[in-house]
């Protein structure tokens, strides 16, 4: 199974990743798609930052890597670790200017967990600096990815709100104890 990241033009650069050996055929004539680099396993986000101009992409377990361009290559560099922004379930993440926001879970399996928004800010050197604006209270973790915890963020035109996507492990139905620690949860 061969892993790479994809660049459709349609208008806008996007990045997407796959995981077949060939190339997804397209249905509309103006999307072209052409294999440019590998990606880290568990690759889950991808966003452009409007300052530098870098596509940046997060795994789930926390890393977040900057897509360098020189002439026809691409290559990826790591810029934060889960050690650094504490998000050790990462999904979701925007910029804003010069601020990199994050969402994401603080987990443990069998334990209680919680949702974490960190905000990165850039400094000058390549250095970020976090800061926590959001933590829940706990919850009770199971040891399956049916969570459905904190995965998804978007910033307000204006800057001035942060929309968090969260759901429910509840639409499954299923009861997850975690081995008895969390009698009848859902």
């Amino acid at each position: 199974m061969k892993i790479c990241t994809l660049i459709f033009v349609f208008g806008l650069q996007l990045l997407c990743t796959i995981t077949k050996a060939q190339l997804p055929l397209t249905v509309d004539t103006a999307i072209h798609v052409s294999v440019i680099m590998p990606v880290k396993p568990n690759a889950v986000r991808i966003v452009k930052n409007s300052v530098d101009q870098a596509f940046y992409y997060c795994t789930f377990s926390g890393n977040i890597y900057k897509i360098i361009k020189n002439g026809n290559t691409f290559y990826d560099t790591l810029v934060a670790t889960a050690v650094q922004h504490s998000i050790n379930y990462l999904q979701g993440m925007a910029f804003r200017e010069s601020n990199l926001y994050l969402v994401g879970n603080r987990k443990t399996p069998n334990t209680a967990g919680y949702g974490l928004v960190i905000r990165g800010k850039f400094i000058a050197g390549g250095a970020w600096s976090w800061d926590t604006l959001l933590r829940t209270d706990a919850y009770p973790s199971t040891a399956t990815l049916f969570d459905h915890a904190f995965s998804s963020i978007c910033i307000s035109s204006g800057g001035d709100s942060l929309y968090i996507g969260s759901g429910s492990r509840t639409d499954h139905g299923e009861i997850q104890t975690s081995g008895g620690l969390f009698p009848n949860s859902r």
